[in-house]
């Protein structure tokens, strides 16, 4: 039982440090996005730090379960009690406490969320933009600038040309997600950073739609959930707990890989949609709760995460009766 009181322990420390660091941190992103090149930044906001922590939060959730993996990976005494636990942490996380900060989060959004509006443009920097460098000399409060382009690759039809402007509407080009381009440049994230972020926003886009539509629709969505949290099926793959460590991770990027390619139709495209549309028919056909679940999005994937689970499993029951015995200790 202290096994599983440490693992509960650590989880929800590390949940709320971890949500509060990211939160932090997205705080501060938003800061950035509303920063303009001469202006102070203003660290600390309220808003976008509760908004921070409702983002975060699952990601955090995440994060820390995968780790609570690799502590069982490390400690491999009490092997059910271990596993137990963790299943129990995971069912508590997806079906309990994220769909919780969904819900907190919408009402948030919409009951105390504020609008902001984009700070105009400061005057005095060279921007680049637009195949050129765009200086601005006088910002208006309208929009409206007064400056020069210098271009520099030629779009004008003459590489090298200065024009100059007065009262022009400020290009769409610098109204992005930044509202100073000289900012988004300067700390613009590297792909080992966003792929992930990308991969991150793309599950939790789909769970919140899901939760939305009904518990029906979420189940079939937690199939994804399943297949991920499966993966600690691979812990007694070999004896060295590095590889077992990096076989887990492989098999988890796998399986959110597969889940990603299939949403955004890269795999199964033509094949998901014949699917779809036989289980449109069968939920034509039937009533109460197999009629939402025939009309759930994404049957096939729902499909593909059970036989990815099914297979997890009977490899990992069969890991733990060549292996894990031995390794862990008789219980």
């Amino acid at each position: 039982m202290k096994t599983a009181f440490n693992m509960i322990l650590y989880y929800c420390a590390a949940v709320v440090a971890g949500t509060l660091l990211a939160a932090s941190i997205y705080m501060i992103s938003c800061d950035l996005t509303m920063l303009v090149a001469g202006e102070k930044l203003k660290f600390f906001n309220w808003d976008f730090f509760i908004r921070g922590v409702v983002t975060v939060f699952p990601l955090a959730v995440m994060v820390v379960l995968g780790l609570i993996l690799f502590y069982g990976i490390r400690h491999r005494q009490n092997h059910f009690l271990r596993l137990g636990t963790y299943i129990f942490l995971c069912a508590l996380s997806w079906l309990i406490v994220i769909p919780v900060s969904f819900d907190f989060g919408n009402k948030y959004t919409e009951n105390f969320a504020k609008k902001y509006e984009v700070p105009y443009l400061s005057s005095g920097y060279f921007r680049p933009e637009a195949g050129g460098i765009f200086f601005f000399s006088r910002v208006a409060e309208n929009g409206t600038a007064d400056g020069v382009f210098i271009d520099i690759t030629g779009i004008t039809g003459e590489q090298g040309k200065i024009v100059k402007f007065n009262n022009s509407i400020i290009d769409e080009d610098f109204s992005g997600q930044f509202a100073d381009t000289l900012i988004r440049d300067s700390i613009k994230l590297p792909f080992v950073i966003i792929a992930p972020l990308e991969l991150y926003s793309t599950v939790i886009l789909k769970a919140k739609e899901a939760w939305s539509k009904g518990y029906v629709s979420y189940l079939v969505f937690l199939t994804f959930i399943l297949a991920l949290c499966s993966v600690v099926a691979l812990q007694y793959l070999s004896s060295w707990r590095m590889i077992n460590g990096l076989a887990v991770m492989l098999a988890g990027g796998i399986v959110c890989l597969i889940n990603y390619a299939y949403h955004y139709g890269l795999i199964f495209k033509d094949t998901g949609a014949s699917w779809s549309a036989y289980f449109m028919q069968l939920s034509s056909q039937s009533t109460g709760f197999l009629k939402a679940l025939f009309a759930a999005d994404n049957p096939l994937l729902a499909v593909i995460n059970l036989v990815i689970f099914a297979v997890l499993l009977c490899t990992g029951t069969l890991l733990y009766f060549v292996r894990g015995r031995k390794e862990g200790g008789e219980e």
